[in-house]
């Protein structure tokens, strides 16, 4: 078991799974990111790259995108045994986070952080081990602290998460005893990177720049998946959940982000009046709407960025989505 908490870490690497599409010998359905949007290639796809402060703290964690997914995903082990101080290793009794600190020495080279899950079970009919590449490039630290350990890489962050250790955990947006009403059959996430995105003017207009992933359960590789455009297709009468993490969302010191406003900026409200988009008071879906009409539209999901100290910021971008019969 990993002694490094994810309140300890800098770095934080999330897979989001579409667990429909996964397929043996595939990584079909994966959506890896950091939250290192400057430092990092491969942001929202299977095959990440992210150049790391040596000596970094750094959590990994594998999440479904429908959060009522009722299987199980474990990590089972992430990249080789070198390049690491504190090798990666389950933290706790958290089968899907597991924790390890970048080697202090190591300022070279690439360093092996292939992630390794399993879903339904570690055995038996059903079960798939899926292999994602995951490379971190360390790089030596500007600075080095009076303790000897690596001083965070922050060129662009406005808030430094480790400095707020202590403070009250961020808002959880999912109510463990809460019973949704409706569950939607197609589910939306976009994963954060907050400290990136809080460094960025609040939109005045569609904000166009990296930091936003979005993924969505109904896999298509025309949809943009991982992308802050994504382009989901919906049935007509089916429901739709909207939900939005910070990619740190593992730690207890993180900027809070939540979904404020819905709107749609042009093509066909696909929703209607009844069907619009509300803000859900409880339950494992922060926003559910209803599609009630055939047609395609782009649409604005506007966030709201608080972090532990400083005032709240507000940005919007436009995917899309189709609604057929």
């Amino acid at each position: 078991m990993a002694t490094i908490t994810p309140d300890q870490c800098s770095v934080f690497v999330q897979v989001w799974v579409d667990v429909n599409a996964l397929q043996p010998n595939s990584t079909q359905g994966c959506y890896a990111v950091c939250n290192r949007s400057q430092q990092s290639t491969g942001e929202g796809t299977a095959s990440l790259s992210t150049n790391v402060p040596t000596g970094s703290y750094v959590c990994w964690s594998v999440l479904p995108i429908d959060p009522q997914y009722n299987g199980q995903l474990s990590i089972t082990s992430v990249g080789v045994q070198s390049g690491w101080s504190s090798p990666p290793a389950q933290y706790g009794k958290e089968v899907n986070v597991f924790t390890g600190q970048v080697n202090t020495a190591y300022v070279g080279g690439n360093i092996d952080s292939n992630i390794q899950f399993n879903y339904n079970g570690s055995a038996g009919p059903g079960q798939v081990t899926i292999t994602l590449p995951v490379t971190m490039i360390p790089q030596k630290p500007s600075a080095v602290e009076a303790d000897g350990t690596a001083e965070a890489d922050a060129t662009v962050e406005e808030y430094k998460p480790s400095a707020f250790a202590g403070q009250a955990p961020a808002p959880n947006f999912k109510d463990p005893n809460a019973v949704t009403m409706v569950k939607p059959t197609t589910v939306i996430n976009a994963a954060i990177d907050t400290a990136y995105l809080y460094s960025q003017p609040p939109s005045s207009t569609p904000y166009n720049g990296i930091g936003v992933y979005m993924m969505d359960n109904q896999y298509s590789s025309q949809s943009n998946e991982g992308s802050l455009e994504l382009n989901t297709q919906v049935n007509a009468g089916s429901f739709v959940g909207f939900n939005v993490f910070p990619i740190n969302k593992e730690s207890s010191n993180t900027a809070a982000v939540e979904i404020v406003a819905f709107e749609i900026s042009s093509g066909k409200n696909i929703f209607g009046g009844p069907g619009w988009p509300q803000p859900q008071p409880s339950g494992d879906y922060q926003w559910i709407g209803n599609a009630m009409y055939q047609g395609n539209c782009t649409y604005q999901l506007k966030i709201k960025i608080t972090p532990p100290v400083g005032p709240a910021q507000y940005y919007y971008w436009d995917p899309y989505m189709t609604c057929v019969s």
